[in-house]
């Protein structure tokens, strides 16, 4: 994206000077029929067909030219370059229709993923690389960083740095599907040291709860009933409490 974005502003500034410089030209001289097949050149006299007013557009255009690329580049560098190295990459692939973030770490033990919640500690620039994973998707987090998408078989790079803790919204903004309205995400900025603590927190195995351990003794109670009519009943309910219970 950043080499296609310099290539076309590169193009385009090159078409500009040579059609500028052809204006130029031909303000100053131009050609009339002379004699027969001849062609000659009659300088054009300051002022007879208003010419100073040609110079000054033709200034402003440069002007006005100069100053938008010395703005994309100053643009561009603030965009593409945070102003310092970050010390945290996550991985976000854009799913029909969930966001998935991987946190990356130079110690394959500590890499875990987690689902439309994105943390990144406050006052630090925060890498994301973007990956889609079916179809084009668009990220955007209006408080923080403007819209990137994400595509299939590349990945794009750019990065989040929020100044105050708290909880940003965001969304999908390319249309990727009937449940594309849906497709939000939240990203929760918080101080380094509880984004630490919350990091450490996800590395930690899954402990059984009561209300799963209730369960579990339950349903060995229940598939011992012999009665046909309850027995048949008792796994329904059994499911029914599978699903609305923490495990």
């Amino acid at each position: 994206m950043v080499a296609l974005t310099w290539g076309l502003l590169v193009i385009s500034a090159a078409v500009v000077v040579i059609c500028t410089a052809l204006v130029v030209v031909g303000a100053w001289r131009r050609r009339v029929q002379g004699v027969g097949d001849a062609v000659g050149q009659v300088p054009v006299e300051r002022g007879a067909s208003g010419l100073g007013w040609i110079s000054i557009g033709v200034g402003i255009s440069f002007i006005a030219l100069l100053g938008s690329l010395i703005w994309t580049v100053i643009v561009l560098a603030a965009v593409n370059g945070p102003p310092s190295a970050p010390k945290v990459t996550i991985e976000v692939t854009g799913l029909q229709w969930w966001w998935k973030a991987r946190y990356l770490s130079e110690d394959p033990s500590r890499i875990f993923t987690t689902a439309n919640e994105i943390h990144i500690p406050t006052g630090e620039p925060v890498q994301v690389r973007l990956i889609g994973g079916d179809v084009i998707h668009s990220f955007w987090v209006p408080a923080l960083t403007g819209k990137t998408d994400t595509i299939p078989g590349q990945t794009n790079e750019m990065w989040l740095e929020a100044s105050l803790p708290g909880r940003y919204s965001g969304q999908c903004t390319e249309f990727c599907g009937w449940q594309h309205a849906h497709m939000a995400l939240f990203v929760i900025a918080e101080p380094r040291a509880d984004f630490d603590t919350w990091w450490n927190a996800q590395l930690q195995p899954v402990a059984p709860t009561t209300s799963s351990r209730r369960w579990r003794g339950e349903s060995a109670a229940l598939s011992s009933i012999a009665a046909p009519a309850t027995a048949f009943a008792a796994p329904r309910r059994a499911a029914r409490w599978l699903r609305t219970s923490p495990i």
